[in-house]
């Protein structure tokens, strides 16, 4: 019966429900980003390089170029104002 005075009393356990299991030894980590998340962000560029890379293949090197132009063009033209 002695040995059970030593065992540690924990007066703050943590509330796994709330707060989910394993949230308090994670501490300060952030939390790991959704695997999808790098996918989801160089979705918009991988699509208009694939835009890009099959009008090129249809029209030719050119249109591309020209499309890509008249892209920086507009951007800039929005700078001025």
């Amino acid at each position: 019966m002695s040995g059970l005075s030593h065992l540690p009393i924990v007066s703050n356990a943590p509330n796994q429900l709330a707060e989910g299991i394993g949230a308090s030894s994670l501490g300060a980590c952030a939390p790991a980003p959704h695997p999808v998340a790098l996918i989801e962000r160089s979705f918009a560029l991988q699509q208009d390089a694939n835009h890009k890379a099959m009008l090129s293949r249809v029209y030719g090197s050119h249109l591309p170029m020209k499309l890509h132009m008249e892209q920086v063009g507009a951007q800039e033209h929005r700078w001025r104002r």
